[in-house]
């Protein structure tokens, strides 16, 4: 619900109890009304304790609506963003990226650790005898700058 929808609606029970008030005023002052609907007085007493019960529910209402609009008014819910807004931004990322950086840093140096102590700590493991058997090489007549020799 917006500020504005509520804002109507107050406005809206405002006139409504006005009217209630009014009705109320003139139930109490008049009696003649009773006669000239042809009710009983027990009749016209319930009508009474209706309309003020009406009128108490309608200020009940229009206090829950003066309670929304102040939870909605713009001061309480920009200070409730700028709050978050500013604790995020301003507090908690750059403890966040402090500690990404640390746990990063960490991980890097320890990597870094076991690789060097692998290679500082084992031999070498050779799988063959001939340790360039997997190396191609030219031959010697499709040798950049070579002679072509003939064969024969």
């Amino acid at each position: 619900m917006q500020l504005t929808e509520v804002n109507d609606l107050v406005s809206n029970l405002d006139s409504s109890i006005i009217a209630l008030n009014a009705l109320r005023d003139l139930l109490s002052s008049d009696t003649t009304i009773a006669e000239q609907c042809g009710l009983d007085e027990q009749k016209f007493s319930d009508i009474q304790v209706a309309v003020d019960d009406i009128v108490d529910a309608f200020a009940d209402f229009i206090d829950i609506a003066g309670e929304a609009q102040k939870a909605l008014d713009c001061q309480r819910i920009n200070s409730v963003f700028v709050d978050l807004g500013h604790e995020a931004i301003c507090g908690s990322a750059p403890r966040t990226f402090l500690w990404i950086y640390i746990t990063m840093s960490i991980v890097f140096v320890l990597g870094m650790f076991i690789i060097l102590l692998r290679g500082a700590l084992l031999p070498p493991v050779s799988t063959s005898t001939r340790p360039y058997e997997h190396v191609h090489s030219y031959d010697q007549e499709d040798a950049p700058g070579s002679i072509p020799q003939s064969k024969g």
